[in-house]
């Protein structure tokens, strides 16, 4: 059997594993529409959407998708009135609790400790790319539209430093 597999989105059907749940509630996550979804164009939704994996443990005939990790990215997207036309990516787990030991606690504690993307490098980064876009009409959004995204004020994208 694979270990990953993709299906549209509107073919998804899924529930979160016991000890994910608890997790969830322990820590609650508001969802909101008002951080930019209607700002999202299709292709960077579909670009956005097919980054995403999620866990899920081994699959059973005409049992939903038992997910192992909450990923909020996700929960958010699939919000968006297009995202029903495009797929996502699952990954197929034998070992639960190992998936979620991982997914849940490493994972998070080793991207903390090894992120880059802190909103100053978000906006030298947003720097560098308008500077490279050959035309105006380039793809790059503008820092109001990445503040919005990001739950903060625009003026909280200040780049660090400029060469």
């Amino acid at each position: 059997m694979a270990r990953h597999k993709n299906i549209p989105l509107r073919e998804l059907n899924y529930h979160y594993h016991p000890s994910v749940m608890a997790l969830i509630q322990a820590q609650p996550f508001t969802l909101s529409a008002q951080g930019g979804l209607a700002d999202i164009d299709d292709l960077t939704l579909e670009a956005l959407l097919s980054d995403i994996t999620l866990h899920t443990t081994l699959p059973e005939p005409e049992a939903p998708y038992c997910l192992l990790c909450f990923d909020p990215l996700f929960e958010f997207l699939k919000q968006h009135p297009g995202a029903k036309r495009h797929h996502v990516r699952l990954y197929f787990h034998e070992h639960e609790d190992v998936a979620i030991n991982t997914l849940n606690l490493i994972q998070p504690a080793l991207t903390h400790q090894l992120s880059s993307l802190s909103l100053p490098s978000l906006a030298l980064r947003q720097e560098r790319l308008k500077d490279l876009a050959p035309t105006p009409q380039k793809r790059v959004p503008t820092k109001a539209k990445l503040a919005k995204w990001a739950g903060v004020t625009p003026s909280a994208l200040r780049a660090c430093h400029k060469e």
